[in-house]
């Protein structure tokens, strides 16, 4: 199982790079925006969005430690270019 300490963006990684001697531990984001399995892509566009945020972790309902996935804003353009035809 994969429990959810925090994550770390690409950002994150770059700052990193520049303090190389700090603990992984010191850049780990620890508030995040979730949604569950079970909700629309929509509410998830709006979540994005409104949080201003390029991630959203998807995390079990009965337990939030449990990460089942991410879903981000570059896999919402993806699936729209899926779905146009002649695309």
């Amino acid at each position: 199982k994969k429990l959810l300490v925090g994550y770390l963006t690409l950002n994150d990684l770059k700052k990193m790079l520049r303090k190389k001697d700090l603990p992984t531990e010191n850049f780990l984001k620890t508030n995040y925006t979730k949604i569950y399995p079970d909700r629309t892509v929509r509410l998830a566009m709006d979540r994005l969005a409104k949080k201003k945020t390029g991630t959203l972790l998807v995390i079990e309902r009965l337990n939030e430690k449990n990460i089942l996935g991410v879903f981000t804003k570059v896999e919402i353009v993806e699936a729209y270019k899926k779905a146009i035809p002649g695309e």
